[in-house]
């Protein structure tokens, strides 16, 4: 029996997010995979769930047998460090118990990046694999790559361009971070990237291209869309849909501004609905026209609040198009594999893993990222042509499933020896 311990930097019962959901639905999968024996072990910061610190121990058990809870409460952005020696000396007795053949981290984040090094020095006969999600290791903007002051994109880091956006931190500081980050990271015997976008990025940084294997984010509940409602014949399809964080770097800010300039040009035909969660953490531009009722967005937009995973064909059954309009580069947004899975095209930012899973004029549009005008040009295009919502419908293909992602996984570790 290969055992495989799959550490997540967040459970997605507690907080929602595609990095989280990827991981626990590759997790659940492989509970089904004969001669597998998978283990979950999802970080919970004390900001995500405060009510489970009563616990003495920071590695708790969870609903199930094989699902554990990592409390973590102080975690270093700068060196990517856990603070508690405590919950790290936990961390090796969980190891040293459960002795898996396999250690896959999907993120480092909460747990701390010394829990590779504590891996290696305990199982120095198991298999390290990681996936990258996004940009932590590279970029302290909460790996958006997004320049702090003018909230450009950024294009090519280094320890200069990252002291402009941090000046209290010396460009040796973050040449450090660096040389400090890839020495631990090499540790690492593979490495997962759900977009070869992503992939380009960490190989121009300085990871090792053999070492990097392409996968994408597999769903459990691939391609089972909920069937319209009887009678739901639509010949204007102008129901356009935001779903997920409703933090900046998703771009809702740029929705509500496309609303205005539709609003503007006397187009009207168009009902906009947000299904947001964490409305706390929006821009205070975005949440004060969310929250006031006399706003002149209103009349064409509605704020429908959080969901939970579970409700997500309900959502999508409202929705003709889904609006993807991050600011930032992206990695694989699940968001999109969503869309997909319910028939929905996709209308989303021209730029990183977002261009990659949308092909323009197949399958969903692209626009210029942050540009509200050419958002609302493709909003108006949508719902005026008629024949390019079944067009584009047509060209949806079949969304990556768990079971295939599980089957690669188990290849690519039978690659890397693990019998």
């Amino acid at each position: 029996m290969t055992k495989v311990l799959f550490i997540s930097h967040l459970h997605p019962d507690h907080v929602r997010g595609g990095g989280q959901q990827a991981c626990y639905e590759l997790f659940d999968q492989f509970r089904t995979e004969p001669g597998y024996e998978p283990t979950l072990l999802a970080c919970v910061p004390k900001w995500a769930k405060d009510s489970l610190f009563v616990h003495r121990d920071p590695i708790v058990g969870y609903d199930r047998p094989d699902e554990f809870l990592f409390l973590t409460r102080r975690y270093d952005t700068v060196w990517h460090s856990n603070q508690d020696l405590n919950e790290l000396q936990n961390f090796e007795h969980f190891l040293t118990a459960l002795k898996p053949d396999v250690v896959h981290f999907q993120h480092f984040l909460f747990a701390g990046i010394e829990t590779i090094l504590i891996t290696r020095k305990v199982l120095p006969h198991a298999k390290i694999v990681m996936t990258l999600h996004e940009f932590a290791a590279i970029c302290l903007s909460d790996g958006h790559m997004i320049k702090q002051a003018s909230r450009e994109l950024c294009q090519s880091p280094s320890p200069f361009r990252c002291s402009d956006c941090y000046p209290h931190i010396a460009p040796a500081i973050f040449a450090r971070r660096q040389v400090y980050t890839q020495d631990i990271l090499s540790q690492v015997d593979h490495f997962v990237v759900p977009s070869h976008f992503l992939g380009d990025r960490f190989k121009a940084w300085g990871l090792p291209d053999s070492k990097i294997t392409f996968i994408d984010n597999g769903r459990t509940a691939a391609n089972d869309p909920l069937p319209d409602e009887p009678g739901q014949t639509r010949n204007h399809h102008n129901r356009f849909g935001f779903t997920g964080q409703l933090i900046e770097a998703k771009g809702g800010m740029v929705v509500l501004e496309a609303v205005d300039v539709l609003r503007r040009r006397g187009f009207e035909n168009f009902c906009v609905y947000i299904y947001g969660a964490n409305l706390a953490m929006a821009p205070e531009a975005f949440r004060k026209r969310i929250e006031n009722p006399d706003d002149e967005i209103h009349k064409n937009l509605t704020f429908k609040g959080s969901y939970s995973g579970s409700q997500i064909g309900q959502v999508m059954k409202t929705l003709d198009w889904v609006l993807v309009p991050s600011i930032w580069w992206e990695n694989a947004p699940m968001v999109i594999q969503e869309a997909f899975m319910h028939r929905k095209p996709v209308i989303c930012s021209n730029i990183g893993g977002m261009a990659e899973k949308v092909s323009h004029m197949v399958d969903g549009l692209h626009f210029n990222v942050r540009d509200p005008y050419a958002l609302a040009d493709t909003m108006q295009f949508a719902v005026e042509d008629e024949q390019l919502y079944p067009k584009l419908v047509a060209g949806i293909k079949p969304v990556f499933s768990a079971r295939e992602g599980a089957r690669q996984h188990k290849k690519l570790y039978a690659n890397l020896g693990v019998n």
